[in-house]
């Protein structure tokens, strides 16, 4: 498995920040399909199954991953 960081420039005002992801700018691959993941608890592992040809991103919005 290759993994690699891909830095997310931030922008932003007194308003808040936002980042946002382009397909064929910060995003190295076509966008097919987007998932959003949340209310997970506490110690819950997800993700027991493979895909063998694909290229994904993952932004932990809150809290993190491994």
């Amino acid at each position: 498995m290759h993994i690699k960081l891909i830095p997310l420039q931030t922008h932003g005002d007194e308003r808040g920040a936002l980042i946002s992801l382009e397909e064929g700018k910060n995003i190295p691959f076509s966008i097919k399909r987007v998932y959003y993941l949340f209310k997970t608890k506490e110690g819950v592992r997800r993700g027991f199954h493979a895909h063998k040809v694909l290229k994904q991103i993952v932004v932990a919005v809150r809290g993190s991953c491994r």
